[in-house]
C-alpha cells in the first residue's frame, strides 16, 4: 500500500509539471543560455540542428554560431553529444 501511495503522489508531481510547462507559466531559468541580446536559446532550436544528417560538422558549427552561442567549447561540446 505505501509503495502505490509513493507511486501516486510522483505522478501528482509529473503532471503538476507538465501542466506547468504546456501552459507557459514555468518561471525563466535564471542559468538559461542565452544569445548576445539576452534572449534564450532553447534545446528546441538547438536539436534540429545538432541531429541533422543533411548538414556537416562545420555546417552545424555556423549553424550554432549563428543562433547566438559564442563559446567554442560549448558548441564542441554540444556536437560530441550527437
Amino acid at each position: 500500500m505505501r509503495h502505490r501511495a509513493g507511486i501516486l503522489v510522483s505522478l501528482a508531481a509529473v503532471v503538476a509539471v507538465a501542466i506547468t510547462w504546456f501552459a507557459g507559466c514555468a518561471a525563466p531559468y535564471p542559468n538559461a543560455l542565452r544569445d548576445g541580446s539576452g534572449n534564450e536559446i532553447r534545446f528546441s532550436e538547438i536539436s534540429p540542428i545538432l541531429y541533422s544528417t543533411d548538414l556537416t560538422e562545420d555546417q552545424k558549427k555556423e549553424a550554432l554560431r549563428n543562433l547566438g552561442i559564442t563559446d567554442e567549447e560549448l558548441i564542441n561540446l554540444l556536437l560530441a553529444q550527437t
